[in-house]
């Protein structure tokens, strides 16, 4: 089953047409989930969530009759791999993005998660300090501000060097950030 262009298209240009009525503040963009699209990712969503308007369309089973693509502006992928259709894809997108939006987190709160400086978080821990035998490290329980500033960076310089070595060679690095990863490397050794 492929989505037929006509009906499609007519959507997209009925949305089209109400967001030229709508006051502008910023841009709008049509995109097409699509597997052959660029990867999405958080800095897409940033500049997503700039947006006035953000116009997902979706295929299923098999997708879109290919003349729509000469229609969107973008083409965007969440990933290497074939979902049933694009609306879990869009779902995801559309997560991404509304949880940057101003008012739906609490302003702040997002500046420190996985992908936003170009590495995966910190570990998180919470009560109780001590679970069956595993403890929350002690530096946490500290309150010592800029030992716990340390302990985040280096577990979070060493998480994303174990399991995502690929975002390090994307970051240009600071000098401490730098020394915390040599360290780790030698540590490795």
């Amino acid at each position: 089953m492929v989505m037929r262009c006509q009906p499609v298209l007519d959507a997209l240009k009925s949305a089209r047409s109400t967001e030229e009525n709508t006051p502008r503040r910023g841009s709008a963009v049509s995109a097409a989930m699509t597997p052959a699209g660029q990867k999405f990712d958080q800095k897409t969503a940033r500049r997503y969530a700039q947006l006035d308007h953000l116009i997902l369309i979706c295929g299923h089973y098999e997708g879109m009759d290919e003349r729509i693509y000469s229609h969107v502006d973008e083409q965007i992928s969440i990933g290497d791999y074939v979902l049933t259709g694009g609306e879990i894809a869009a779902m995801a997108v559309s997560d991404a993005v509304i949880r940057l939006l101003p008012g739906a987190i609490r302003e702040g709160s997002t500046s420190e998660e996985s992908f936003e400086n170009g590495l995966l978080e910190y570990p998180q821990y919470t009560q109780p300090a001590v679970y069956e035998g595993e403890a929350v490290p002690e530096v946490l329980l500290s309150g010592h501000h800029e030992k716990i500033r340390k302990w985040r960076l280096r577990e979070s310089l060493r998480r994303t060097l174990l399991m995502r070595p690929d975002l390090l060679e994307q970051r240009e690095m600071t000098a401490e950030e730098a020394e915390i990863l040599e360290k780790l490397a030698k540590e490795r050794k």
